[in-house]
């Protein structure tokens, strides 16, 4: 099922893509093509669902996007730019189904060993990016597929 296109207003902060992505210790960066977006609503927040299937593998991992928070909205503007679609101060309508198909780069958080060094299991994205002209992106752990966050279950 499409998402909801939403009329949404950002502040200076959201539209500066203001936010944090913390602390990036491994660079893992692979293309991810945006397949599906689909509308959530748990009650206490609402948004959207941005489902990337990952390169060739086959392998799919989801981010939440709340827009029940104009100060989560940092993150739409992140995503939005790493697509290419232009998001600027003020209210304005937003159409997610627009970027359904575009390949971005994204850096994949991993699981680590009991040494610190990542196990190749993703957890979730930590960052989403245009995809590089010259398309060469660093690639440091084979991939293993794992459920990042039950369906049911938005992580805030």
């Amino acid at each position: 099922m499409a998402a909801t296109a939403r009329r949404l207003e950002f502040d200076e902060d959201a539209a500066a893509g203001s936010g944090n992505w913390g602390a990036i210790q491994v660079p893992a960066q692979y293309p991810a093509t945006l397949k599906s977006v689909e509308d959530y609503d748990n009650g206490n927040t609402n948004g959207w669902i941005f489902t990337y299937e990952i390169g060739d593998t086959g392998l799919t991992t989801k981010t939440w996007i709340t827009l029940s928070s104009k100060k989560a909205l940092w993150y739409l503007v992140k995503v939005c730019e790493a697509h290419d679609y232009p998001i600027d101060v003020g209210l304005m309508e937003v159409d997610p189904n627009a970027l359904i198909g575009d390949t971005v780069g994204i850096l994949l958080d991993f699981d680590r060993d009991s040494d610190g060094e990542p196990t190749g299991t993703f957890r979730n994205i930590q960052d989403l990016f245009p995809l590089p002209a010259d398309g060469f992106l660093v690639q440091t752990a084979p991939l293993v597929a794992v459920d990042p966050v039950a369906e049911d279950v938005v992580p805030f």
